[in-house]
């Protein structure tokens, strides 16, 4: 992602969840790649699923207010 390759990371991120279901942060990352593409729709759906695996995550409000600036 840090290469600006949104595309291939989101990619990479997928995988990720696909071997380990209950794994958060790549949901996070997702969103904010999504987000970074200017898909806010796809971005609030990874950012939920993220909260939703990780409902104490310790940036929960700071999520939270992404979604709703997102329109979600």
């Amino acid at each position: 992602m840090h290469k600006g390759d949104m595309d291939a990371a989101i990619s990479r991120f997928q995988d990720a969840i696909s071997e380990r279901a209950n794994f958060a942060k790549p949901r996070l990352l997702i969103a904010e790649a999504y987000e970074k593409k200017g898909d806010k729709e796809s971005a609030v759906k990874y950012y939920k699923e993220y909260l939703q695996v990780f409902p104490s995550a310790p940036d929960k409000s700071k999520i939270e207010k992404k979604i709703e600036k997102l329109g979600g």
